[in-house]
């Protein structure tokens, strides 16, 4: 994709807990569900309910009320009812702690507020302190009989005739705080989280670091790592775009409460490819522009070049390729076998510079050297030509483990993705055994040279 198109989805909130309350209780709308999760300290949470329950009038109405059966009631809101200076329908947290008494507790409702009418109260959130594990509930009501139970049979008026409500609890903090001291970074680049809560002391329980994900890519094991719970503020370098969390007890005795408080870092231009967004494969690329002589005003003494990306257990390692013919316009060179691996190293992708920036003509060999068809001038086009983009049938192949070329057409780059670096641009191509492409497919791009994506 280029820059723009992706679309990052933050990451899971560590803490965070979901479930799904129905009517199992249909005359009073009651349900509970035990919920997944336990707080062992006193936690301060978020309480979000979504959705409504849809009620109507039961069939047993008496004839002169006939136009009323299965006619459709106001909702069960997602805050519930506030009906004669109490709270009815509303989801409630019934939390035990261990020695079996009462914990800490929070409501849905939104008292004095919202009377028995459909007040479109699709979604409602309220923050208050939990402490226990055990069951989240819907308290039952008796659903109103209007015009008169004794017109209703035997039961209410009015039924819950379908719908859920999605229950979800969130650690929060109104307290503690987190600051980065850098909120948008290059890959790689270290980050320093230091939190603060007005004062009070700062218990550290745990340090998590969440990425954001990229809709439509692959998922990527994150690289960025952690602290540990001894220490009060946490540097570490970051090589993705994401969220550092801090789960901590604010305060101390019996006030201390559990919070937890973020930081958003963002890694500027960032593709969501590990290697791609890797400081080593910027200062790779930054020397191989400099190999090839990208500023040297006698365009013919530029030249194209070729490195080979290999892995082991998560360091990189750049290998030169042999190569024939290099110039400004173009460069060959024997891309080795399927399948091979140096020194255990796993070949991961390929790395191509383009020597030449927006607007220049080059010169593809010396005049005084070369027959005039090799001395043709070139006008720049950025990204990759097209003799890049059908690599995957470059021939021969060269052999790393023997130093031979046989003519096979089964290069080990197919499959890998390929990037490629001029004078301003950074572009990256996925391969075409990706989708079954017959070429190499632009995927990402961004300008390295200025603005928010410039490198240092």
């Amino acid at each position: 994709m280029l820059p723009g198109s992706d679309s990052l989805v933050p990451g899971p909130i560590p803490g965070l807990a979901e479930a799904t309350l129905l009517a199992r209780d249909p005359a009073t709308g009651a349900d509970s569900v035990l919920w997944p999760r336990s707080y062992t300290n006193r936690t301060r949470v978020k309480l979000t309910v979504k959705g409504r329950l849809a009620r109507t009038y039961t069939t047993a109405m008496t004839p002169s009320f006939a136009s009323l059966r299965g006619a459709p009631y106001f909702y069960l809101d997602a805050d519930g009812e506030w009906v004669s200076s109490m709270c009815n329908g509303v989801v409630v947290t019934d939390f035990r702690l261990a020695s079996g008494s009462p914990g800490d507790w929070v409501m849905s409702c939104k008292t004095g507020l919202n009377p028995p009418s459909d007040d479109a109260t699709s979604e409602y959130s309220t923050v208050g302190i939990v402490s226990g594990g055990g069951f989240v509930r819907r308290w039952g009501q008796s659903q109103p009989t209007w015009p008169g139970y004794f017109n209703c049979g035997s039961g209410p008026c009015v039924y819950v005739a379908g719908g859920s409500q999605n229950v979800r609890i969130e650690p929060i903090a109104t307290v503690l705080t987190l600051a980065a001291n850098k909120t948008s970074v290059l890959a790689g680049d270290s980050v320093l989280f230091t939190p603060s809560a007005s004062g009070l002391s700062i218990s550290v329980i745990g340090w998590y670091w969440v990425p954001d994900s990229v809709v439509g890519k692959p998922s990527v094991s994150p690289r960025t790592g952690t602290c540990s719970s001894s220490t009060s503020s946490c540097k570490v370098p970051v090589f993705e775009t994401g969220r550092m969390y801090l789960r901590a007890l604010v305060g101390s005795g019996s006030s201390a409460v559990e919070e937890q408080a973020s930081a958003r870092v963002s890694v500027a231009c960032g593709s969501g490819d590990p290697l791609f967004d890797s400081r080593e494969l910027r200062d790779e690329m930054k020397r191989m522009m400099l190999l090839s002589n990208a500023d040297d005003t006698v365009t013919y003494r530029r030249s194209e070049r070729m490195r080979l990306v290999y892995r082991k257990n998560g360091v990189y390692k750049f290998v030169d390729p042999p190569a024939y013919n290099p110039n400004p316009c173009r460069v060959g060179f024997y891309p080795p076998q399927s399948n091979v691996t140096v020194d255990g190293d796993t070949l991961v992708s390929w790395i191509h510079t383009h020597p030449y920036g927006p607007n220049e003509v080059l010169q593809c060999g010396d005049p005084a050297a070369y027959p005039a068809q090799d001395t043709s001038r070139i006008a720049y086009v950025k990204g990759a030509n097209p003799q890049d983009l059908s690599f995957m049938i470059m021939n021969p192949v060269y052999n790393l483990a023997t130093g031979s070329t046989t003519p096979v057409t089964n290069p080990a780059l197919k499959g890998l993705p390929m990037f490629v670096i001029d004078k301003q641009y950074v572009m990256f191509y996925k391969p075409p055994s990706q989708g079954g492409d017959s070429k190499y497919q632009p995927l990402y791009e961004y300008n390295w040279k200025s603005g928010v994506c410039a490198w240092p």
